[in-house]
């Protein structure tokens, strides 16, 4: 299965099916802030438990140079952070977050190529999305973003037989 779904800054966007082991989500900007006097852009996509724990939050910190990767516990406690470099992971005029959940982990790509995987410190499923942006920050991402999910690998891949 296959959905699209319009993710509003500050928002949280229910799925109609939630994200699984081998599931996708690719998150599409018309968009991406590089003004140089806007270095305080930021973002943090969220995937959402139905427990409302954050099984993973990428964080996007353009005026630290660093991506984030946590969780957060239903109650509130974040996890164990892992930090990237920034600069030179969103280029060119189509800027795409995929998330390939591959059971113990999250791979992630930026623009199609792999920056990081994030072992998962959570168990769960992905129910929904957020794009987070801060009081008085610069939106890094087109508002809305928009979500591409799809149930597997061979959905997302033209001409896979799903039987």
């Amino acid at each position: 299965m296959t959905t699209l779904n319009l993710i509003p800054v500050n928002k949280t966007v229910k799925l109609s099916h939630s994200i699984k082991t081998d599931g996708i989500i690719i998150f599409r900007s018309s968009q991406l802030n590089r003004s140089k006097g806007n270095q305080d852009a930021h973002a943090g996509l969220d995937f959402v438990a139905a427990n409302k724990a954050v099984l993973l939050h990428i964080g996007f910190r353009r005026d630290e140079n660093v991506i984030i990767f946590n969780a957060r516990t239903s109650s509130g406690q974040w996890l164990r952070e892992a930090r990237i470099p920034f600069e030179n992971r969103l280029r060119g005029k189509n800027h795409t977050v995929t998330v390939y959940d591959h059971g113990d982990n999250f791979q992630i790509l930026f623009n199609g190529k792999t920056g990081y995987t994030f072992r998962k410190q959570i168990p769960g499923h992905v129910s929904s999305l957020r794009c987070d942006v801060g009081k008085n920050q610069v939106p890094l991402f087109s508002d809305p973003v928009v979500a591409e999910t799809y149930h597997s690998f061979a959905a997302l891949v033209a001409g896979t037989n799903l039987d």
